[in-house]
Order: C-alpha cells, then sequence, then structure tokens
C-alpha cells in the first residue's frame, strides 16, 4: 500500500512538484501538513468518491496553498482574434 511505501517527505514532494508545474505557481506543501491530513483522514478506510472530492469548498486549501493555476477563460467567452 502506498501509505506504507511513501514518506510524508516524498508526498510533499511530489504535491509540491504538481503545485509548481504546468503553469500552476502554488507554493510548497511541508511534509508536516501530509502528516497531519495522514493524521485527520486516518479513520476513512476506502477510497474518496467524486461527491466527495467535489464537496469540499474551493477555498479549502492545504498549508501554503496559496496561488494554483491562473483561472480558466470563460467556455462561452470569443475566442481571441488572431493579431494582423
Amino acid at each position: 500500500p502506498w501509505e506504507k511505501t511513501l514518506t510524508d517527505a516524498k508526498i510533499a514532494d511530489v504535491l509540491t512538484y504538481i503545485r509548481q508545474e504546468w503553469g500552476n505557481t502554488g507554493g510548497p506543501v511541508a511534509p508536516e501538513g501530509v502528516a497531519a491530513l495522514r493524521k485527520e483522514l486516518a479513520g476513512h478506510a476506502t477510497s474518496f468518491k467524486e461527491a466527495d472530492l467535489k464537496a469540499v469548498p474551493d477555498a479549502a486549501m492545504l498549508p501554503g496553498g496559496e496561488g494554483g493555476a491562473p483561472p480558466q477563460p470563460d467556455a462561452n467567452a470569443p475566442a481571441p482574434q488572431p493579431k494582423a
């Protein structure tokens, strides 16, 4: 199982990488934050369902969670015109 294979530091490194690549500008995730979340979720024995994840408020972030990818343009907005 992953929880016995990956240390808090390794998980924090992966999360930090994701938060800082592909145009994301999120701050680093500390191993202490991962440890705290593991402790908080210790009694949750099953995988999270889509509805569970969608119920998390957008404002809920990991410690140091400022930043993130810029908002995506409105899908209904007109496409930008090419410059001549």
